[in-house]
């Protein structure tokens, strides 16, 4: 009877690590994809990043797709309703550029705000695991190579915002460049997989 809780207790806890990786994916790939096809109005004259952003909203695009197609038949719905939310908001942030009567300035600054606070989610996606970390004190569901290249990433772009003396880089990427090092101390702090202790019951 025993065994056989264990392993119920056991089955739930991966089924809610499996929930939380799904959540962290879904956010990473919406804010991203979201980020990507709005920027793009802003940045086009800023050939180094139109070329950087066109090359990852592919490669972000067929993850989509892939991950689409392996989502389990209850989850589609959701799924799909995510992507019309995303669609929809992207249409009328398209039609808002393309044809209000703001000036441009006005117009480009407000876009920018937007690719802002998608840069920042993008980046914060991997926090949402910090909790299950703290409380398993384990680095087990934390993505290693994710934090570690967001760490690399963001601070290049925050470098070259400098450069360039861009607030709509410089600004998200230094929130982004911070929120990096918070993913990789708990890697430092917890182990990489959780300790298990064996309990025999005569």
């Amino acid at each position: 009877m025993h065994e056989r809780t264990s392993h119920i207790a056991v089955n739930d806890m991966d089924w809610q690590r499996s929930r939380l990786v799904t959540i962290v994916s879904s956010v990473a790939v919406v804010s991203t994809i979201c980020l990507f096809l709005t920027g793009i109005e802003i940045c086009w004259r800023i050939k180094a990043v139109v070329y950087v952003n066109m090359v990852s909203l592919s490669l972000y695009t067929l993850y989509l797709i892939y991950y689409c197609l392996k989502t389990p038949p209850n989850m589609k719905r959701r799924q799909l309703r995510l992507t019309t939310v995303e669609v929809v908001c992207l249409t009328l942030m398209h039609l808002y550029v393309r044809h209000s009567n703001d000036a441009l300035e006005v117009v480009l600054n407000r876009l920018g705000f937007v690719c802002l606070a998608f840069n920042i989610a993008t980046v914060a996606a991997p926090l949402l695991a910090l909790g299950e970390v703290i409380r398993s004190r384990s680095t087990e569901n934390l993505p290693l190579p994710l934090c570690f290249a967001n760490f690399l990433v963001t601070s290049e772009w925050l470098l070259y915002g400098f450069l360039i003396n861009d607030f709509f880089i410089k600004f998200p990427n230094a929130v982004a460049v911070i929120m990096s090092i918070a993913q990789i101390i708990p890697f430092l702090v917890y182990p990489r997989r959780k300790k298990t202790s064996v309990v025999r019951i005569p």
